[in-house]
């Protein structure tokens, strides 16, 4: 287990910084990333730090680029011959880490592979991959998909025939796997040899560290070259010189969810309510120093799909008991609501009170990162807080991951409290397949609305993105969130 280094610690440390040598260059880079790395295999998580660090091994068939825009990856172009068919020609002469040439037949094996797995539902609408010659493929969708590209930017390109994924991975991209060393964290050499050219960086290991706090103080001793998710109040013990901060609106909202495969207060829509109006965005912001904005809805400002926010007043606390009343409980409720222990060193314990101050009796049950995972995808955790990020840049993630009912292939994959809802069901799916992209839109707000009125998933705020590095690193935050090393430069 990797041992906690507290800001006491980092504090003593810094105190040698005045004296501490530059680092030379072509050291290796490092990047301290919240939670843990959960696989090497890309298709197993959606999630958003085995994203950051796996898109460096690996290449989709198009990107995203700083400002969410599509680009080329491994696909230099594509086009519609119809409205039911996506051609893909591929870029020639690329070859995976261990030498195989990439070809039409490994885009075919990624994506019939990755529809099983945990990242299957982003190829919902894909009905058939079809090789046309060594360096173009089709990708048939059952229905008209206006945002497949978007979705095709989380299917990592794999070689066919080559099963290790997770034991030593193999991709296209700019950095090649080295290790997995002792303290979780995962060592990267830059491939030479990739299609987009020689990266800055030469050498890199991504930290996984689960709180700002500890993030921040490896950073400011020297132990880190750029931190993710770190505050402002993480620096205020020791205001470290030589360390910039630079933030990016982020695609993830944090929220409560609840469990309806069982029994419980939380499947009444009226206690469900009665949490979303005892919760205070504003004041949890305040006290903890998050950097973020309070959210009625579930998804962030940038995502198509957003709806205008509607609801004002929170906290209403006297309503919040009203509503327990009505639902029979006069006396509140007594739940236990599942965290990160990140989240417990921060905002738990104030939703805690702040729960609590309207009847609802909170007790924390703090979990390490892959351990509450594993709970979310068995459907085993009663009252649980996530964040979650529509990193297409359409609510439709979150629609189709989170809120469909589970339907064990195209649909649901996300959806932890095995929530069901057969009429938003019909909007989601109505929503996927509309071309029109004025009709889509009113579509995806009328399926916020819903889910707005039955609360499944309760918001607090939306997230933005604060980074910690050290002074004359080139670096500029991707809306998305990820760390791309090869668009790392100045003196690295």
């Amino acid at each position: 287990m990797r041992p906690a280094i507290g800001l006491v610690a980092a504090a003593a440390a810094l105190s040698l910084l005045s004296c501490r040598p530059q680092r030379q260059p072509g050291a290796e880079f490092r990047v301290a990333m919240e939670g843990e790395l959960l696989t090497l295999d890309p298709h197993l998580k959606d999630e958003s730090v085995t994203h950051s660090a796996l898109f460096n091994i690996y290449d989709p068939l198009v990107a995203f680029d700083a400002q969410m825009r599509i680009v080329p990856a491994l696909a230099a172009s594509w086009e519609n011959p119809d409205e039911l068919t996506w051609r893909f020609r591929l870029r020639p002469g690329v070859r995976f880490h261990h030498g195989a040439p990439l070809t039409a037949a490994d885009v075919k094996h990624s994506l019939e592979r990755a529809r099983g797995l945990g990242v299957g539902y982003y190829l919902g609408t894909v009905s058939q991959v079809r090789i046309i010659d060594e360096l173009t493929v089709d990708i048939l969708t059952r229905r008209p998909s206006p945002v497949l590209l978007n979705k095709l930017t989380f299917i990592a390109i794999v070689p066919r025939g080559y099963p290790e994924l997770d034991d030593q991975p193999s991709g296209t991209g700019p950095y090649r796997y080295v290790s997995r060393n002792a303290d979780g964290s995962l060592s990267l050499a830059a491939h030479d040899q990739s299609w987009a050219g020689r990266a800055a960086v030469r050498s890199a290991r991504l930290l996984f560290i689960a709180t700002s706090s500890e993030r921040a103080g490896v950073l400011a001793a020297g132990g880190a070259d750029l931190a993710r998710d770190v505050t402002e109040a993480d620096f205020d013990a020791f205001r470290p010189a030589g360390i910039t901060i630079a933030r990016s609106p982020s695609l993830m909202v944090g929220f409560l969810g609840v469990s309806f495969t069982r029994q419980s207060p939380l499947s009444r829509r009226a206690v469900r309510e009665a949490v979303y109006w005892a919760l205070d965005p504003e004041a949890l912001l305040t006290e903890t120093r998050l950097d973020a904005m309070p959210s009625d809805q579930l998804v962030s400002p940038y995502i198509v799909g957003y709806l205008p926010p509607e609801r004002t007043g929170r906290p209403d606390r006297d309503n919040a008991r009203r509503l327990l009343a009505a639902a029979g409980y006069p006396a509140g409720v007594d739940v236990t609501l599942e965290v990160t222990h990140a989240a417990m060193a921060k905002s738990g314990p104030v939703i805690a009170r702040q729960l609590g101050a309207a009847g609802i009796r909170v007790t924390l049950k703090p979990y390490q990162w892959p351990v509450l995972s594993e709970r979310l995808a068995g459907r085993r955790s009663p009252f649980f807080m996530v964040g979650w990020g529509c990193s297409s840049g359409d609510a439709s993630d979150l629609f189709d991951a989170c809120l469909h009912t589970p339907d064990g292939r195209d649909y649901g994959q996300a959806n932890w409290g095995g929530y069901s809802n057969r009429a938003l069901d019909r909007l989601i799916e109505q929503s996927g397949q509309t071309l029109d992209s004025r009709r889509r839109i009113e579509l995806l707000q009328q399926a916020m609305r819903m889910a707005a009125a039955d609360l499944p998933l309760i918001p607090i705020y939306a997230k933005n993105r604060t980074y910690g590095l050290r002074a004359g690193l080139a670096f500029t935050p991707r809306q998305d969130g990820r760390i791309r090393l090869l668009e790392i430069g100045g003196r690295p």
